[in-house]
């Protein structure tokens, strides 16, 4: 039964930087490394913030003597918590690779539109007017400055 009932694990936790400056006074990083670690060894990554979640499902019963032993090894928390919030983590869909590929085919987007607008202002420069090549020189700067503000090279 222990295995129908097992789920990936999220935890979010907020603590009271007040509080924890009084078992900490050099400063929160200290605590915060301190309960990563801790949920590291346990199983979990660490995704943001205060926020883990379980590598591997996990039962209520195991979440909650991790909890325990938490606790008893950190017992400042005790004074230091504001929440501390468990969930099932829903079936987990990462869209990391979604975001790269896009900005990847936009990023190859600009750069091909620079280059092929650059050569050919270079081909025609000679026989542009004026003002058509001033038009020219602004849409490779904009085009460039995008692919600087991307870090594009």
């Amino acid at each position: 039964m222990e295995l129908k009932n097992r789920h990936k694990k999220c935890i979010n936790f907020d603590l009271d930087t007040k509080e924890l400056l009084k078992y900490f006074p050099k400063g929160t990083r200290k605590p915060y490394a301190l309960i990563k670690e801790f949920f590291k060894k346990q199983g979990f990554d660490h995704r943001q913030y205060s926020g883990y979640i379980s590598k591997e499902p996990i039962s209520d019963y195991k979440l909650t003597k991790i909890i325990h032993q938490l606790s008893i090894q950190y017992i400042w928390l005790k004074n230091c918590i504001k929440e501390f919030d468990v969930s099932n983590a829903p079936q987990t869909l990462s869209l990391k690779n979604q975001i790269y590929n896009s900005i990847e085919r936009e990023e190859n987007k600009i750069y091909n539109q620079f280059i092929q607008k650059l050569r050919y202002y270079q081909s025609k420069k000679k026989i542009l007017n004026s003002s058509t090549k001033i038009k020219y020189e602004k849409e490779l700067l904009n085009l460039y400055q995008k692919l600087e503000k991307n870090h594009i090279n």
